[in-house]
């Protein structure tokens, strides 16, 4: 029995089907990401404000870039560690691992979380450089959840203080 990656298509005889999934990577928006971060200097930010070794400069790097593109758990590791698109942005051949990134994660201490402020008030001082606002609006809203059954105050909406009651 032939599989289907055997078959060719009756329309074209050149076509074959794979399905070993090639080099593909649905992150290449990193791409604009790295771009920016190269245009406002974050690799001499990090110099300045972190004293990070080369090895976990690249890390958090990795870090930066995973979070960017909604890879909040490092259990995916496994599937991103050969995407051609971060192992490129990061000059690696394979993603570092989960391990390696939770070992990375926990070292880090609370001094560094000082570190990370000091760093994260350049980058957005730096940004504000490239395009300055004239102003800034913070809209803290509540958001309207719907809850089912009777409970009290289900009607509240605490942003604009008052109950909503429709009958």
């Amino acid at each position: 029995m032939d599989s289907l990656s055997k078959k060719m298509t009756k329309f074209n005889k050149n076509s074959k089907f794979n399905f070993d999934g090639g080099s593909l990577s649905s992150d290449s928006g990193l791409i604009l990401s790295h771009s920016f971060n190269e245009t406002i200097g974050i690799e001499a930010l990090m110099d300045h404000y972190l004293d990070f070794t080369e090895k976990d400069k690249i890390k958090f790097k990795q870090r930066i870039l995973m979070t960017s593109c909604g890879y909040h758990e490092d259990t995916v590791l496994k599937e991103l560690k050969d995407d051609p698109i971060l192992t490129d942005l990061l000059d690696r051949e394979h993603l570092f691992s989960q391990s390696t990134m939770s070992r990375f994660d926990n070292s880090l201490d609370t001094l560094y979380l000082e570190k990370f402020e000091q760093f994260n008030f350049a980058l957005l001082k730096k940004s504000y450089e490239t395009n300055q606002p004239k102003r800034i609006i913070l809209d803290v809203d509540s958001t309207g959840i719907r809850i089912f059954g009777e409970q009290e105050n289900k009607a509240f909406n605490g942003h604009i203080k008052k109950m909503d009651i429709t009958l």
